[in-house]
């Protein structure tokens, strides 16, 4: 393989931007290039595939495969730019959902605990079980919003939260 150091700046690349593309640290990437440390595996097999992309180009450097390759280039950065902003308008819409659900759920807790105590106040007089009908439906209708604010609910939109700024960061990866 060749010198690391020699292939980043022909590129034109900062450490840190090969060291984002390796997957590695900055830090190790600049051990690496003074000869202090060695790649690991993973980042061996991107250095070699990015070399035989070089290689290929030096060997063909016909302008209208250049012009081509930054075209596809410039296209895949826009859609993996798409991929991000939609995924980072997603995140702040399910954060705000997830907020709402959380004070949802809390009203609920309430609301649940207020009914509790109200229905052991009751008595047996005819108004007093006309009072306990009421209570108890307005129990049965928190119960059912509770399921849908709940602890389980809010987990899976979290879960959704993590996938949405993993793919953002993977796209953010593969754009820098």
């Amino acid at each position: 393989m060749s010198d690391l150091k020699t292939i980043r700046e022909s590129l034109g690349m900062s450490q840190e931007r090969m060291a984002i593309y390796l997957g590695i640290s900055r830090a190790l990437l600049a051990m690496v290039e003074t000869g202090n440390r060695t790649l690991p595996v993973n980042a061996i097999i991107k250095l070699g595939q990015l070399e035989a992309v070089l290689n290929n180009l030096t060997a063909n450097p016909t302008p209208s495969s250049l012009a081509e390759m930054q075209r596809q280039a410039s296209e895949h950065r826009a859609v993996l730019n798409k991929l991000y902003a939609s995924c980072t308008r997603e995140i702040k819409a399910a954060q705000r959902q997830l907020a709402w659900m959380q004070d949802q759920y809390e009203g609920c807790m309430r609301s649940l605990q207020l009914v509790a105590y109200e229905l052991a106040k009751l008595g047996n007089s005819e108004a007093d079980q006309l009072q306990r009908v009421n209570m108890e439906l307005h129990e049965q209708e928190t119960l059912k919003k509770l399921q849908q604010c709940g602890p389980g609910a809010q987990g899976r939109l979290r879960h959704k939260i993590n996938v949405l700024a993993y793919e953002a960061d993977e796209a953010l990866k593969i754009v820098f």
